[in-house]
């Protein structure tokens, strides 16, 4: 007899696989149940319907990267002294997500689900992104807004905007960088992670422009 627990992570790895290859539009319960053998009425059981399995999809990886970069976050503002500096407090926000993507082909699989459920679905899958990801964005802007003072409102979100879009194109576009250099150089997740936090360091901490200065 199956676990409940085990059957739920099947038709979730079923569901991720498909989604991620087919597309979640072209991808029916019926096709994710077939491929490992369940009931039709298993899903429903479980879920209820393909928006609750996307949901459950995101729990399962996102629950526990921004778990613990809310941890990271506290230990980081139960230290002494002066605020964090904006290198560490960037190495909270990236490193766990870029350890999603160095799960192999697990993580690949999760990535390529969510490009295609992003291009997909439009803002719904957007909203839904930004509900699971809205409290650590705040921590994380309220802990740059320490750490920059002088970087507020428009000028701090397009950084912070600029950031996530970096971050996702290394965790899942870094072989372009073996291209860029001419396929000399090896590519790995450790390097990405230590350049964009050098790349984005630099970049949060730059003058704001004029322009800005003159819309605020």
């Amino acid at each position: 007899m199956r676990d409940a627990r085990d059957t739920k992570d099947q038709i979730l790895d079923a569901a991720e696989r498909l989604f991620a290859d087919e597309g979640f539009g072209a991808t029916s319960l019926r096709r994710i149940l077939g491929d490992i053998g369940l009931n039709p009425a298993a899903i429903h059981y479980h879920f209820g319907g393909k928006d609750e399995v996307v949901e459950a999809l995101f729990e399962r990886r996102l629950g526990p990267l921004n778990a613990e970069r809310l941890q990271r976050f506290e230990a980081l503002e139960r230290g002494a002294g002066a605020a964090p500096s904006v290198a560490h407090i960037v190495d909270a926000f990236i490193s766990p997500a870029l350890a999603l993507a160095a799960r192999g082909e697990e993580g690949e699989r999760f990535l390529r689900f969510v490009g295609r459920y992003l291009h997909e679905s439009g803002e719904a899958a957007s909203a839904r992104l930004r509900r699971t990801f809205e409290p650590v964005i705040r921590r994380f802007v309220g802990l740059l807004s320490r750490a920059l003072p002088q970087l507020q409102g428009e000028a701090l979100a397009w950084r912070v905007h600029f950031l996530v879009g970096a971050m996702f194109h290394s965790m899942s576009c870094r072989e372009h960088v073996g291209w860029l250099c001419g396929g000399a150089e090896k590519v790995s997740l450790e390097r990405a992670r230590e350049e964009l936090i050098a790349f984005a360091d630099a970049g949060l901490a730059a003058p704001v422009s004029r322009a800005t200065e003159v819309r605020s």
